[in-house]
Formats: C-alpha cells, sequence, structure tokens
C-alpha cells in the first residue's frame, strides 16, 4: 500500500496508511455489530471514492493500464452501490 500511495504521488504515505487501516477497522467492526450503521457506510463509501479518484485514474492512461485501472474503478463503484444497498436496509431500524 505505501508503494501504490508513494506512485500515486503521496510523499508521506506511511501515516496514510495507518489512518486508513485503523478506520477501515472501526468502520467494519461497526457493520458487523449492526452500530453506527450510516456513519460506517458512509465514511467506506467516501474512502473507496477517494481511491477511486487518486488510485484508479483510467481516463488519463491508454491500452491495457487504461482498461486494468477501469476494472478496478467500476468494481469499486460496486462495492460502494452494496455500501449504500446496506445503509439503505438499515434505515428505520433503532440500533444507531
Amino acid at each position: 500500500m505505501v508503494a501504490m500511495l508513494s506512485g500515486a504521488g503521496f510523499e508521506r504515505p506511511l501515516p496514510f496508511v495507518y489512518l486508513v487501516s485503523a478506520a477501515q477497522m472501526a468502520a467494519g467492526i461497526a457493520l458487523i455489530a449492526g452500530r453506527l450503521v450510516w456513519p460506517a457506510s458512509f465514511g467506506l463509501i467516501a474512502y473507496v471514492a477517494v481511491v477511486n479518484w487518486y488510485l484508479h485514474p483510467f481516463w488519463v492512461l491508454d491500452g491495457e493500464a487504461a482498461s486494468i485501472q477501469f476494472q478496478l474503478f467500476t468494481k469499486n463503484l460496486g462495492i460502494m452501490a452494496g455500501l449504500l444497498a446496506v445503509a439503505g436496509a438499515h434505515h428505520g431500524t433503532r440500533q444507531d
């Protein structure tokens, strides 16, 4: 992850890796526990959107590299849709 962020132009990626790892773990635990589902879902959606923008820029690439990044980009859109579905399914419950 550090190498990938370095390649994307982050000068000191290690603090981001630690921060994101902690946030992903907290959000995952919240989703599994069924607590704070909306904030966890929308926080992860925001994270995946940022990842898509910075790490999968298929629009500036050509050929096979663009194709691979487009696949990763659209896979992440599917993850975002799943998180939105989880948030929607949780709507109306009073566990938050």
